[in-house]
């Protein structure tokens, strides 16, 4: 799903936890639309975001109806 910059909502919006904040600022993540186009495995690789932070991220990006990149390639599939 691409959206536009003006249809993807804000991060704040997505109401996620200091600590994942602080570890997808850290990797230069400062958008939703950056965090969509990332797989679920490259954000693994992100320091500070475990499988804890992964649910909680997932579950955030859902209540807007938006996945990241692998995770929407494997629904089409």
């Amino acid at each position: 799903m691409t959206l536009s910059a003006s249809a993807c909502p804000t991060r704040a919006a997505l109401a996620l936890s200091k600590r994942i904040c602080t570890a997808l600022d850290r990797a230069g993540l400062r958008t939703v639309d950056q965090i969509i186009k990332r797989s679920a495995d490259s954000l693994r690789s992100v320091n500070g975001l475990g499988p804890k932070s992964m649910v909680e991220l997932r579950d955030a990006l859902s209540l807007h109806g938006l996945a990241l990149a692998k995770e929407i390639d494997d629904e089409q599939s």
